[in-house]
């Protein structure tokens, strides 16, 4: 009689639901690896604004900001996806005792920044931050919920981010991201870290 038989047959069992669940985590890992590289992308073009801003105003050390951005794009039927003019950018910068905002809303090309000791100011290169800013929303939504835009019978997206980011706190530390689905037109994700928690509110319409 062969003992081991019962055995062999256990172990092939178990290793088989091994490597399934070891895919699996692989799969998430990659998966997450993917998130976290699409937001760090989108973190990283909003600190290169702070950046440029703390340059100007010759700021100490950024404690915190906030950005609340709105855009809205046109879906071409020939799978090629049209951004609008339509979008609103809001940046709130806190260093220390110090408050600045920055604002930049449809039609305007000029992000507008103002601080209570100074005047107004436009951000230079406005036009070029704000087409990348919103290329770069897209490209992120394109990475949380790929296929989407392909498969949409709507004509319009629209994309809401709101973020709270501590610029002195790397992207990607013990990333956490949650995508909710309220039906196949609305949906939100949200992704934390130790310095950042950014919400992405997308939703497709007809007018």
């Amino acid at each position: 009689m062969d003992y081991h038989q019962p055995y062999r047959s256990f172990k092939k069992i178990f290793d088989s639901i091994t490597e399934g669940i070891n895919k699996g985590i692989r799969g998430e890992n990659n998966e997450m690896s993917e998130y976290t590289q699409a937001i760090g992308k989108l973190r990283g073009k909003l600190d290169e604004i702070v950046r440029n801003i703390q340059e100007i105003y010759n700021l100490p050390e950024i404690e915190e900001y906030r950005a609340s951005m709105g855009f809205n794009y046109n879906i071409d039927g020939n799978d090629v996806y049209m951004m609008d003019k339509r979008y609103t950018i809001i940046i709130k910068i806190y260093s220390k005792d110090e408050m600045i905002e920055c604002e930049s809303y449809d039609p305007s090309d000029k992000i507008m920044c103002t601080h209570y000791s100074s005047e107004s100011f436009e951000l230079p290169d406005s036009i070029y931050f704000i087409k990348d800013i919103k290329g770069i929303t897209l490209d992120t939504y394109n990475t949380l919920y790929p296929g989407k835009l392909e498969n949409s019978d709507k004509q319009y997206l629209v994309i809401n981010v709101d973020a709270s980011i501590n610029p002195n706190k790397p992207i990607g530390a013990n990333p956490k991201i949650v995508k909710h689905k309220v039906d196949k037109y609305r949906g939100n994700a949200e992704y934390n870290d130790e310095g950042s928690n950014i919400r992405i509110i997308w939703s497709f319409y007809d007018l």
